[in-house]
């Protein structure tokens, strides 16, 4: 068995990785830096993603809501009635539907536009009589393209 040279052990890293004293500054960061990038993250998104109340009709009456790239608004109907209304919307402003299911309770749709940003329409009952419809157009969302697919699907739904 041949015996370790005393002299070449200060040129390994005191940790158990034996990593050769140029890669000694290499060394792990402490937990918290671990911590404080993400919650950072997490506090800028709070404050400059936001949430925006969006008016839907002139009288002011009914509001959307606009958060984190997500157009959101309330419809008065069932889940497949609104799934159905959203894939005829779908067929109606020429996009491309790329997967589609309908549940009892929810249904999602999602479809691709001519510019090939990614649509995603989502559609949760809220209770028996009201009806959740989500609307993600493109990665950041756009609230113009978003609210010309909502219009399209309430006007399928009168």
């Amino acid at each position: 068995m041949p015996l370790i040279d005393r002299t070449k052990i200060r040129d390994l890293a005191p940790d158990s990785l034996n990593f050769p004293l140029t890669v000694r500054s290499f060394k792990t960061f402490p937990m918290t830096k671990h911590k404080v990038l993400p919650s950072l993250l997490l506090i800028a998104l709070a404050i400059f993603g936001g949430c925006r109340t969006v008016p839907y009709d002139q009288s002011g009456q009914s509001f959307a809501v606009f958060q984190f790239g997500e157009y959101r608004m309330l419809v008065n109907t069932t889940a497949p009635v609104a799934a159905a209304a959203v894939e005829k919307a779908v067929a109606q402003l020429d996009l491309f539907k790329t997967y589609s299911v309908v549940n009892k309770y929810e249904a999602q749709v999602l479809a691709r536009a001519r510019n090939d940003q990614k649509i995603r329409i989502n559609v949760e009952e809220a209770n028996s009589r009201q009806t959740l419809i989500r609307i993600r157009w493109g990665e950041g969302g756009d609230i113009t393209n978003s609210k010309k697919l909502f219009d399209a699907i309430d006007a399928n739904l009168k």
